[in-house]
């Protein structure tokens, strides 16, 4: 589990440190800080910089050129500096990736497009280590999700995470990759996709969870198509599962309801959750991550700290 963080030449980030990180960590900042970066280059870390992993990313971002010259080039801060670092700030753990690589001096550094990325499945991001939820989800991911507790005591974990939303949810099932739920008091299931935004981003993060035992969980932008009233019992039930299943967490977000959530959760798991903040350093303005204290984090909120 990662206590601290260093990244070095990966996109936004010239020289980030983030000198502390809690189990679970919620990150803001305005648009354009490098909130989903950061959970790129952790991602990257949590899978050792594969090829993978590095060209879901790109096409994430529409950046895969598929062999030409400028391949996988917007992942670097400095183009004439063609090495990545991201490690764990307080022990040896590190990652190094390059796209070229000087053997005289690049000892130790990964180039994981080296045969290039032509021959690359990309179709599916690998989830043996982490478990990561993009701003916008498909039946894809659900489903290849759910493949993995269908018929398990997890199947519950899942109807309860949901109930959150629809109390009289019965049970939920996919029907050649269609979801339909079953509300109590109804006999015919219905598509999960009449059900409205919230619940069906609530079965993308709730498959996420009940996945990402022992692994790192990453969410981006929190709140998409969740009502604040549903999101102080989302981070209890985060808070709970990080601690029981060693997950560490790390969600951003753009939403000043969602850090009062947080911090409301938070405040009862003493010395479990971590708040920080990107923005661009006065001084330098390279982007820096400010962490808050809990004293600090309430004054943010009662001031209505500006998410963006």
């Amino acid at each position: 589990m990662l206590d601290s963080l260093h990244i070095q030449n990966y996109r936004l980030f010239k020289d980030l440190k983030i000198e502390k990180l809690g189990q679970v960590n919620l990150i803001a900042g305005k648009n354009n800080s490098g909130k989903t970066a950061l959970l790129e280059a952790l991602l990257i870390f949590a899978n050792e910089a594969s090829v993978n992993i590095l060209s879901f990313i790109l096409k994430q971002r529409d950046e895969i050129l598929f062999n030409q010259p400028d391949d996988g080039y917007n992942l670097f801060n400095d183009k004439n500096n063609k090495v990545v670092l991201i490690e764990n700030g307080s022990t040896s753990e590190s990652i190094k990736f390059a796209i070229e690589l000087d053997h005289e001096k690049d000892k130790g550094v990964k180039c994981p497009f080296k045969y290039g990325i032509n021959n690359i499945d990309i179709s599916f991001l690998p989830i043996e280590k982490s478990i990561f939820v993009p701003l916008n989800t498909d039946l894809e991911f659900d489903s290849r999700l759910w493949d993995l507790v269908s018929l398990t005591p997890l199947e519950d974990d899942v109807v309860n995470i949901l109930r959150i939303i629809e109390p009289k949810l019965d049970k939920f099932r996919f029907d050649n990759k269609k979801t339909k739920i079953l509300i109590k008091g109804q006999t015919q299931p219905i598509p999960l996709k009449k059900a409205g935004e919230g619940i069906n981003r609530l079965l993308s993060l709730a498959l996420a969870l009940v996945n990402a035992k022992n692994k790192m969980l990453l969410i981006d932008e929190f709140e998409v198509g969740l009502h604040h009233s549903v999101q102080i019992q989302l981070w209890e039930i985060i808070f709970k599962y990080a601690q029981e299943w060693n997950i560490q967490v790390f969600v951003t977000t753009h939403s000043l309801d969602t850090v009062r959530a947080f911090a409301a959760v938070s405040d009862k798991n003493e010395g479990i959750g971590e708040y920080m903040r990107l923005q661009k350093s006065r001084t330098t303005g390279d982007i820096e991550a400010v962490i808050y204290s809990k004293k600090s984090l309430e004054y943010a909120i009662e001031d209505s700290l500006e998410m963006r």
